[in-house]
């Protein structure tokens, strides 16, 4: 719940993009890009928000992993996250979250193994139905 001028108004964890620390407060954004001032510190909601969904990415932002439209290989291991919508600043996973991060948007730990299995058996074969000798 998060107070919106004089009402106090419920919002779903599905409608978060992400939460940010700035300034000394820290504000919720949905994915209508509409920004509201909760009481909360990121520590606190890092607790109650549910870890398959949010991930803390750096000291100012906890991302639904929804939010994320890329992540791309950073100096010294880092990650550069890119959300949509955007927040604000470069945002940095540290090399030590990298891996968490990684894992966490795909489950079972490695690229491949979330693949549906019918991709990863797929070979080429000839479409011509002629036998040939050689």
């Amino acid at each position: 719940m998060v107070k919106s001028g004089q009402s106090i108004k419920v919002i779903q964890q599905e409608e978060i993009a992400f939460f940010l620390a700035e300034e000394g407060i820290v504000l919720l954004v949905n994915f209508d890009k509409q920004r509201f001032v909760i009481d909360y510190t990121l520590d606190q909601l890092e607790e109650k928000l549910d870890f398959k969904k949010f991930f803390r990415a750096n000291r100012q932002l906890i991302v639904n992993i929804h939010a994320v439209a890329r992540a791309e290989p950073y100096f010294k291991g880092r990650l550069l996250l890119q959300t949509e919508p955007a927040a604000p600043g470069d945002q940095v996973i540290s090399s030590n979250k990298a891996s968490a991060f990684k894992k966490l948007l795909t489950p079972r730990g490695n690229f491949y193994d979330s693949i549906p299995a019918f991709y990863c058996i797929l070979k080429p074969v000839s479409l011509n139905k002629s036998k040939k000798t050689f």
